[in-house]
C-alpha cells in the first residue's frame, strides 16, 4: 500500500489524489463491494513461511491501513486462498479419502452453459459532447472489459459527416494532415 501511494505523489501520469486519506477510502469502498472479484482484495501482511496472505479481507467492510506490510491482492489469488479456508477437513481422515459407505450415488450433473467469449457494441456519440460521451464509454465498458484477464479489447471510432455545402479547402488539408498525423487507417473526403 506505502508503494501504491509513492507511486501516485510520484509519476504525474497518475491521477492527483489529494492525501492518502483518498486513497484509503477509494480501497476500502472497493473492498465492501459484492463484484470485488472483477476488481481486487486486501490483506494487512504476507506471511513468507506459510505462503498467505494475513487479515485476507474481499466483499465485506473493514478498515484499511497505509503501511509498508498492507497490501492489495488479485482477485483470482484472493479467491484460491478463501476458498483453501473455507475447506474443513475431518479429522482423522485425509482431504479426498472417503469413509465407507459415504459415497453418494452417482448423478449426472448438467454441464455448465457456456460463457460468452466475445462482446460487440455500437453506440452513436453527440460530436458536441465527444469528449464526455467517449469517456463515459470508457469507464462503463471498456474499463471493465479490459479488466478480465487475458481479454483484447479493440476500440475503433468511426466518422462520418455530411456537408450539404461542400468542405472549403483549408478544411480538407487540415483533416487530411491530422488524420494522416493520427494514424487513420481509412479517410478521405468524397464528392457525393
Amino acid at each position: 500500500m506505502k508503494k501504491l501511494w509513492e507511486y501516485f505523489t510520484t509519476y504525474l501520469y497518475l491521477p492527483r489524489l489529494k492525501d492518502g486519506e483518498v486513497l484509503i477510502q477509494a480501497i476500502q469502498d472497493g473492498i465492501q463491494q459484492l463484484t470485488w472479484a472483477e476488481h481486487f482484495a486486501y490483506a494487512e501482511r504476507y506471511d513468507e513461511e506459510q505462503k498467505r496472505y494475513v487479515g485476507l479481507k474481499a466483499g465485506q467492510l473493514t478498515s484499511v491501513i497505509l503501511d509498508d506490510h498492507s497490501v492489495i491482492i488479485k482477485p483470482q489469488v484472493a479467491k484460491k486462498q478463501l476458498e483453501k479456508e473455507t475447506e474443513k477437513p475431518i479429522p482423522g481422515k485425509e482431504p479426498g479419502e472417503e469413509e465407507p459407505g459415504e459415497r453418494e450415488p452417482y448423478e449426472e450433473k448438467p454441464e455448465k452453459p457456456a460463457k460468452p467469449r466475445r462482446f460487440h457494441g455500437s453506440v452513436k456519440l453527440d460530436a458536441t459532447r465527444l469528449g464526455r460521451d467517449a469517456g463515459n464509454i470508457g469507464e462503463e465498458v471498456v474499463q471493465h472489459l479490459s479488466a478480465l484477464v487475458g481479454a483484447e479489447v479493440e476500440v475503433t471510432l468511426e466518422i462520418s459527416a455530411k456537408i450539404p455545402d461542400g468542405a472549403p479547402d483549408h478544411v480538407i488539408r487540415t483533416v487530411t494532415e491530422n488524420c494522416n498525423t493520427l494514424r487513420f487507417a481509412t479517410y478521405g473526403f468524397e464528392e457525393d
